[in-house]
């Protein structure tokens, strides 16, 4: 056979072996586990699965890449979610450096919240043209105030969101709730 063909056809045929063969050292030893390099960004779609499924880790945790390193960015409510957060993601990026750029909220946010929410649930209770109508009432991470719940009219649906847009604080409502027909 000729030998130009020949080292073509082994070439090919070899090439597999050749990330094989990368991770032996030049004596014939292996190259320790440490040494071999994972790709970020698949390492980051695993880090950001791993942190979907694991339960007690924040729901807020975004994960991102910078070099070769995975970067976790995003406001948690303690120090144990911030560990929780980075022990799973060391875990699931499987020898890929884990940066973690969280920060803890301070502990005034989660009050406000709560009770921005219970102001609006009491002055929708308070005016007697909304106090029977059921709404449910939450708030979202940009602080938007949602109304949720079946009222009977268009006119019902308007009151609520003016009664829940005059409470001090709010600064946008957005209304889901539903008149039956339409």
């Amino acid at each position: 056979m000729n030998r130009p063909i020949t080292a073509f056809v082994a070439g090919v045929l070899l090439a597999p072996c050749a990330i094989a063969a990368s991770e032996v050292l030049a004596a014939g030893e292996p190259v320790p586990a440490a040494a071999v390099r994972k790709d970020p960004l698949l390492a980051a779609e695993q880090v950001k699965q791993a942190l979907r499924d694991a339960a007690g880790t924040p729901g807020s945790v975004v994960v991102s890449t910078h070099a070769d390193t995975i970067v976790l960015t995003g406001q948690v409510d303690s120090e144990r979610e911030v560990s929780r957060a980075v022990a799973v993601a060391e875990r699931a990026a499987a020898g890929v450096r884990v940066s973690s750029q969280l920060e803890v909220r301070p502990a005034g946010d989660a009050a406000q919240v709560t009770s921005r929410v219970r102001e609006v649930e009491q002055a929708l209770r308070a005016d007697p043209r909304t106090a029977e109508l059921g709404i449910s009432v939450s708030i979202d991470d940009a602080q938007v105030i949602g109304l949720h719940g079946l009222v009977s009219s268009p006119e019902n649906r308007r009151l609520a969101e003016e009664v829940a847009g005059r409470v001090p604080g709010v600064q946008r409502v957005r209304s889901h709730l539903v008149v039956p027909g339409e």
